[in-house]
């Protein structure tokens, strides 16, 4: 895959097998998340919902993998298989097993095309969720620890925390008025998203690996 090719994507299986062996499992696991959180049907009150409540707790490091964190253990049977899924991936990713926890993910995005294999503007969110998170592998950022003042960090919290990414372009003012000139930071910032929980640049002001 190129860099071209990897910008203009517009379905997300060329995306997911490129990042095989090149992410970390934070990144594999909030992917994962963030695709389960875009279907409506999974999101609605039930076990689906926990399933990928509980992936985001490992992932975010509240609970280990191996607590069940309040979910009914017989519930797996009740559970759409990409909520079932999600969870496999977010073990895997907290366990170190990055190729298991990767194989997960393609099956996530296998199950969620198969539900609506024809919505182009489906398949293109999901693409777009895909660059929010991993960024462009093709140009790797170094980021200054001098662009993290009090009101950078601050607002990446508020963000990740309230899940306010409408306060992207504010990130994007505190940053550069911190002396970020990087385009790639900035633009993704300023842009129409979607932005989601593992976003790559508020990752990085937070430090979450």
């Amino acid at each position: 895959m190129t860099e071209e090719e990897w910008l203009a994507a517009t379905e997300p299986t060329p995306l997911v097998a490129y990042v095989r062996g090149l992410a970390t499992g934070r990144q594999l696991a909030m992917a994962a998340i963030a695709l389960c959180r875009s279907d409506r049907d999974l999101m609605r009150p039930g076990y689906s919902r926990d399933g990928v409540a509980w992936s985001e707790r490992v992932t975010d490091g509240e609970i280990a993998s191996d607590d069940l964190g309040g979910l009914d253990p017989g519930a797996d049977y009740l559970m759409g298989a990409a909520a079932n899924r999600c969870r496999c991936v977010a073990g895997h990713a907290a366990d170190g097993d990055l190729l298991r926890a990767h194989d997960s993910l393609a099956e996530v995005v296998g199950i969620l095309i198969d539900q609506d294999w024809d919505n182009a503007r489906r398949l293109k969110r999901m693409a777009e969720v895909f660059r929010c998170i991993f960024g462009n592998p093709f140009r790797p950022i170094t980021f200054n620890p001098s662009y993290l003042t009090p009101t950078v960090l601050s607002l990446a919290k508020g963000i990740y925390e309230d899940r306010a990414f409408d306060r992207m372009p504010v990130l994007a003012d505190a940053l550069q008025d911190a002396g970020c000139d990087n385009e790639d930071i900035l633009t993704h910032c300023r842009g129409p998203g979607p932005h989601v929980r593992g976003c790559w640049v508020v990752d990085l002001c937070l430090g979450k690996t």
